[in-house]
């Protein structure tokens, strides 16, 4: 348990394991779309792609906070902690609201 509370990126990196996991569910779901509605155009976005884009900017925060650790750049601890449980705890309010 020492690791993971020193080494944040894996949250990250498994959060968007769960999202890939996810989105490679949602894609048999031909009704999970979000509509946007800009004038009389409409945009329809399957749900598992907004996953998979979710999921990219984890993976690159993960390799962010992977990269300060391995140049050795010490970070505010309660802002990491802030930072990381903001970004993850974000996603079920997605599912939650749409």
């Amino acid at each position: 348990m020492k690791l993971l509370k020193q080494n944040v990126y894996y949250y990250f990196w498994i959060t968007a394991i769960v999202l890939i996991s996810l989105s490679i569910y949602w894609l048999n779901f031909e009704d999970a779309v979000l509509d946007i509605n800009v004038h009389d155009t409409y945009f329809v976005i399957h749900h598992a792609h907004i996953l998979q884009l979710i999921a990219f900017l984890y993976i690159l925060l993960g390799f962010i906070y992977w990269f300060f650790k391995r140049i050795n750049i010490k970070l505010i601890k309660a802002l990491t902690q802030l930072h990381t449980s903001i970004s993850i705890l974000i996603f079920p309010l997605y599912f939650i609201c749409s």
